[in-house]
């Protein structure tokens, strides 16, 4: 069974787009990819400008249930 029918939800059709969503996207699409020393730079800088809190689980947290 495709997760389409399970969850009754078709992410193609029910998303709502405007017109602008979609020449965005269009631009997106048209991007050449970064050369790798111009991504790792950007993935610096990003690192830099938000800073990830690393939290460590530590045996008095709540565990973790579905």
């Amino acid at each position: 069974m495709s997760s389409k029918k399970l969850l009754d939800i078709d992410l193609e059709r029910d998303m709502p787009l405007t017109a602008a969503d979609l020449e965005a996207l269009a631009r997106a699409r048209q991007l050449r990819p970064l050369p790798t020393m111009a991504y790792l730079e950007w993935l610096t800088l990003l690192s830099k400008a938000h800073p990830s809190q690393h939290e460590l689980n530590t045996d008095s947290d709540e565990p973790f249930t579905l």
